[in-house]
Formats: structure tokens, sequence, C-alpha cells
């Protein structure tokens, strides 16, 4: 959901096996990880796909987590931005909460679909379905969310409480992405092993699901091997054919954007057709 470039993560190799399918009702699976062996049993956490395709805000995955001792809420699965951004009304803090305020303000966090938010960063232990990170980490307590001027009319124009009674909470952002040391990272990294090592998510109707400690894919097509990690889709859109491109697949985003190089010459949307 956020505009970033692909980055990587610390780890000395990771794997990633993406299936786009373009027909009606198909989804997408991405699955990323080391490879190292466990006996231990994956685990799946259901995705709830809310809106629709072609709709003006589009198909977006919705997640429960939990964090510290507070309520399991659902938060927005976005794979185009990293960390977990949660609105205040979904954490409980005070005492035996499980939840640390540091004091430090969040800068203003944007994402392309204009959304901003602020808040201050916190940590604690972060549950997905039933695991839970092996330490506190550090996530964005948000206490305001608006939009840039260029997008007055974003989907978290009127404020927290009108996300709130809609059942929207924040956004988990699980991109390999590096970030500084004390800041929000993608929360699956920090899981127990295997958990944190593998996972795959399936974007398939009433069906789709995010798997913790995921079996590995025969047929894997991407090695994450070094930072950063090089992620190169070959693009057919109108006249330009087959041109291969650095891409990031974001299921925060509705829309897909193109910039830079050859596709920055793309015919405008509603004249187009990808594959």
């Amino acid at each position: 959901m956020k505009r970033f470039r692909v980055g990587g993560h610390a780890m000395s190799r990771w794997w990633v096996t993406v299936a786009v399918a373009l027909a009606a009702g198909a989804g997408i699976v991405c699955t990323g990880g080391s490879q190292a062996a466990s006996s231990k049993r994956p685990v799946t956490v259901p995705i709830q796909i809310r809106d629709g395709v072609g709709t003006s805000i589009g198909a977006r995955p919705w997640i429960k987590v939990k964090v510290g001792n507070g309520p399991t809420v659902p938060v927005l699965l976005d794979t185009g931005s990293v960390g977990l951004h949660i609105y205040a009304p979904g954490v409980r803090t005070g005492a035996g909460s499980g939840v640390t305020r540091t004091g430090m303000r969040i800068q203003p966090y944007t994402y392309v679909d204009g959304t901003v938010q602020t808040g201050v960063l916190a940590k604690a232990k972060l549950t997905i379905g039933s695991v839970s990170t092996s330490k506190a980490v550090p996530f964005g307590l948000i206490t305001r969310v608006g939009c840039v001027p260029s997008k007055p009319d974003c989907p978290t124009k009127n404020g927290i409480k009108a996300a709130v009674r809609k059942g929207e909470y924040g956004v988990m952002g699980v991109r390999f992405q590096p970030v500084p040391s004390g800041t929000p990272g993608n929360p699956l990294v920090s899981l127990p092993a295997p958990y944190s090592n593998r996972w795959s998510m399936a974007f398939s109707g009433h069906s789709s699901r995010l798997v913790l400690g995921a079996p590995v894919i025969p047929g894997t097509v991407l090695h994450f091997a070094g930072s950063p990690p090089k992620v190169t889709v070959c693009w057919t859109i109108g006249s330009i054919q087959n041109v291969c491109e650095h891409t990031i697949f974001d299921s925060g985003n509705p829309v897909m954007v193109v910039f830079g190089g050859p596709l920055a010459t793309a015919p405008k949307p509603g004249s187009t057709v990808a594959s």
C-alpha cells in the first residue's frame, strides 16, 4: 500500500513463489521465507476479502491480530508496506495490557491511496492466529488518520472513529523491507520458527488464507539472496509487449500503478489490458 521500491531483509536466504491468475474469482499466491525444514504443523489464519474487484476501493484482504493482552481486531494485510500500524481503539494500554508506549512520535506515514496517519511508537507481543511473536516488537499506535491534500477523498477521510465503525483498525504491512532498529518491521519475521521462516498468502474469495510455517511449494521461481532482492515480472500492456521490470505485488492497493522505464509510456487506465 505504501509505495516502496523492492527491498531486502537481513536474513541469509529467502524464497518467494508468485502465481497470478487474472480470471474471475482467481487469486494471488505468494510465499516467502527460508528453506529450513521443520516438524511443526503449519498454522492457517483466515483472510477476509472485503469490497470487490471493479469497485472504487478494490478487493482488500483483512486479517485479525491481537496486540498484547488486548482485543482481536481486523487490520488490512498489506504486502506493499512494512510494520503494524493499528488504531488506538484496537489496543488496550495501561497496567496488565502488555503494551509499552515509548513516547516517541511516529512521523506522518503516507500510503499510495492518500491515507496519512500519525501516532506514537509502542511495543508489545503480537498475536496472529494462534501464534505470538517471540518477544515484544515495535508497532505504530495510531491516534489520527486523514488524507494528503492531493487525495482528499481517500478511504480514511472521515477519521479513526468512522473506520472503526466499519470494523477497520489499521494496516499490517508484511513487505520484505529493512527498517531502522526500534521501528515497526514485518511482524511475521518476529514469530517463532518455523512460522517466521516460511509463510504463504492465498487471495481467493472465501478460501483466502495466510499459512504460517507453510510447506515449500515446488517450482519456486524467485530466490531472495542478499539485499536488495530483485523481483522482475514481464508485462504486456496495450502496445507495450513483454516488458520485464521490477514489480511489487501490493495487496493494499486496488489499482495497477506503473512508473519509470518503458512502462511509463503505457496507455491511461481504462484502455489497458495487462497480462
